[in-house]
């Protein structure tokens, strides 16, 4: 008897249930850039030093999303869905079951709740498990891959009482993650967004990020050639897309940079400068599905005008330029101690 062909969904029809299911975006743990920094990892259980670089930070931001969904498919199926090949999945995934974290809660997803353990656990990034499903009323083995490393969380008081909620995460959007699966950013280059996605604080009233020198970038980022990382942000900068939130005909910037006021004394002194830098995309983005969220459940129908995109934004962001624009007037600068933590 001929063996039936099993059915492979598509990235894009993964990408739909995504959109089906109302996940907009992912919290992700910020000690995942501890761990990208030291760039090593050394697994005692069994004796050997793991590396994860650029690619299997990339892996884990979609693995994250299809647990989220509570996916159940093949591993080829998941390598489409993230934009890469079968083997590269393949190779990465034992890496990325074998390195654990540290939180300081557990999750229960039959009921729901979270419990503080009190001191930390120690949990790996991916866990995977065998299930049984279904194609044309035929049961077919599949995988499915839980991300049990999540934030930690705390208890806040609220109105109601007491809730447990997490704090020091960033939060990457699905359409985050289209820069790197349409091809747009590379692995490199998605991290380097996701960085200062992390780094910017969302509850700053300025919207301007905290400032950094390149220096300083590259060396978080564990990139001793710090041209490396200017040229990654000249492209960041320069960047525009479009997305469901823009009108037909528009684009969007992802990354915008002003300069701290003290930026021409940096160079008239011959220090290095900083920029703050302000992921627009990714702030403004989230902002349009939360309002977009409480205008659909306040009035049960799409509101259609809510799904727009102010495209007037502060025009400084073609800051990287050569020392021969670096003495310019620096009149629009805001002030900011910060620069000179760094």
């Amino acid at each position: 008897m001929a063996r039936t062909a099993r059915i492979e969904r598509k990235a894009s029809e993964i990408r739909g249930l995504i959109e089906e299911q109302g996940l907009k975006y992912i919290l992700v743990n910020n000690q995942i850039f501890d761990l990208y920094k030291q760039a090593k990892y050394i697994d005692e259980a069994n004796e050997q030093v793991l590396t994860f670089d650029a690619r299997m930070f990339s892996v884990y931001i979609g693995m994250k999303f299809l647990d989220q969904i509570d996916f159940w498919g093949y591993r080829t199926e998941v390598a489409d869905f993230i934009g890469c090949s079968d083997r590269r999945l393949r190779d990465r995934i034992p890496a990325l079951e074998s390195i654990r974290m540290p939180m300081n809660n557990k999750f229960s997803r039959s009921n729901g709740t979270c419990e503080l353990t009190g001191s930390p656990i120690s949990v790996e990034l991916i866990r995977k498990r065998n299930e049984v499903g279904f194609e044309r009323n035929r049961k077919v083995k599949l995988d499915r891959w839980f991300c049990p490393w999540d934030c930690n969380r705390k208890i806040v008081k609220t109105e109601g009482g007491k809730e447990i909620k997490p704090y020091d995460f960033f939060a990457v959007t699905i359409y985050d993650f289209d820069l790197y699966t349409k091809g747009i950013l590379n692995d490199e280059e998605f991290v380097l967004y996701l960085y200062l996605v992390k780094s910017y604080n969302s509850n700053d009233p300025d919207k301007k990020g905290i400032a950094q020198t390149v220096s300083k970038i590259a060396e978080n980022l564990n990139v001793k050639n710090s041209d490396v990382i200017q040229k990654r942000l000249e492209k960041l900068v320069n960047l525009r897309v479009t997305d469901v939130f823009c009108e037909e005909g528009e684009d969007f910037p992802i990354l915008q940079t002003t300069k701290p006021k003290n930026h021409n004394h940096k160079l008239l002194t011959r220090n290095e400068p900083s920029l703050h830098y302000y992921p627009i995309y990714n702030d403004l983005t989230i902002n349009k599905i939360n309002s977009k969220d409480v205008d659909e459940e306040e009035n049960n129908i799409p509101d259609t005008d809510s799904n727009k995109t102010d495209t007037h934004f502060k025009g400084d962001s073609d800051l990287h330029k050569t020392d021969t624009d670096f003495y310019n007037s620096d009149s629009g600068s805001d002030n900011s101690d910060a620069d000179f933590l760094f």
